[in-house]
């Protein structure tokens, strides 16, 4: 049997392993390992010496795991009985995955199901060659990037589908504006897979997701739905509307912006006056209270614009909010809006509620405020 005395591997770097052909040599036996390799030994299955790039006299001294097996070597006629792996330490070239089934889930802002599929890439490079030879490639001549892709795709797929579920629901993302946060799930994708492959003695130095989508059937109805919802908040002109959308709080707070404009201009038609436009007269005057005050000479005082009117006016001359009502019960005089007589407590005439839109109008009402509704 011939003895190398050489042992050397170039080959493709798609070939992540590779079993050197040459089992028996002679110490003194050259060992060449090129840059982006690594060689270990194996003798009867156990990963023995680690060689890094360079050229390599093998002898009992750099082969100390070797030595303890070997007790008892004469010169250059020692034989070794050894196996060689080189192992590819260079980052691979791009990798691609991609989801072997469509995730089923809910689209968190729209509340339909719809079914996403995932597309990327990844790089790797073997960080620990006997966790990785011991781990992954067993007995086999040669190992390629290909069957690594194929070793871990199972579990890569299944972290990146458990991901984007996550990223999806926990966030609140619609599958419509999910392209802007591929990059934050590829990042949570990369981290959870790391340790899978740090077990395996390969580092993961690149994950990419190119694409995160659904069907177009699905994009069509999420569409759909997102435009009808539009179309509602456009349509909303009416102050009615915008009070349903924006909430009871809106009416609040737009009665008092109302009531402090009015004071800063008084002289302008009043605090009633800009109230009508927006349906909240009553609510104005209710907010600042019944009662009139007697002007010089008996005259009436408006208790909204504090202009001056004529004794047993009824209404302001110069913002035109009512000034007097009568109890239809006692004939007592009442303050405007009142619902209750201060004499007797007769119900006064009742608030009038616009039948089409809802809004509570003053008694006595012809129009709605809000509408222009005919009230009966």
């Amino acid at each position: 049997m011939a003895v190398a005395s050489l042992i050397n591997y170039e080959g493709p770097n798609n070939v992540l392993v590779w079993k050197s052909d040459v089992t028996d040599f002679n110490t003194g036996t050259q060992l060449i390992v090129h840059e982006s390799q690594e060689a270990v030994f194996f003798k009867d299955g156990a990963a023995l010496d680690l060689f890094g790039s360079g050229r390599h006299q093998l002898t009992t001294n750099n082969l100390p795991l070797l030595r303890r097996i070997y007790e008892k070597l004469t010169g250059n006629q020692s034989v070794f009985h050894c196996e060689v792996y080189y192992i590819n330490k260079a980052v691979t070239v791009e990798m691609l995955w991609g989801t072997n089934a469509p995730i089923q889930l809910e689209d968190p802002k729209y509340g339909i199901l719809i079914d996403v599929k995932s597309f990327g890439s990844y790089k790797i490079q073997i960080s620990d060659s006997r966790k990785f030879l011991i781990k992954t490639v067993g007995t086999v001549n040669k190992f390629t990037a290909q069957e690594l892709q194929d070793y871990f795709r199972n579990e890569m797929v299944s972290k990146v589908k458990a991901a984007i579920a996550r990223a999806i629901a926990v966030n609140n993302i619609s599958i419509l504006e999910i392209a802007v946060h591929q990059e934050d799930i590829a990042t949570e994708v990369k981290r959870s897979l790391a340790g899978a492959f740090e077990e395996y003695g390969v580092e993961l130095k690149q994950f990419i997701i190119s694409t995160i989508k659904s069907s177009e059937e699905n994009l069509a109805k999420l569409r759909t739905i997102k435009e009808a919802r539009a179309e509602t908040l456009i349509g909303a002109t009416s102050r009615k509307q915008a009070m349903d959308i924006l909430g009871t709080d809106y009416r609040e707070q737009e009665t008092l912006e109302i009531m402090k404009e009015a004071a800063r201009h008084q002289s302008d038609g009043g605090l009633v006056g800009l109230g009508v436009g927006f349906g909240l007269a009553p609510a104005i005057e209710r907010t600042i209270g019944s009662g009139m005050a007697a002007g010089a000479d008996g005259k009436t005082v408006c208790p909204v614009c504090r202009a001056e009117n004529a004794k047993g006016a009824k209404f302001c001359t110069n913002c035109g909010a009512q000034l007097a009502a009568h109890c239809p019960n006692c004939g007592h005089e009442t303050a405007p809006g009142a619902k209750f007589c201060p004499e007797c407590g007769a119900r006064l005439s009742a608030e009038i509620t616009c039948p089409d839109c809802g809004t509570v109008n003053a008694a006595g009402a012809k129009f709605c405020t809000s509408c222009g509704k005919k009230l009966s």
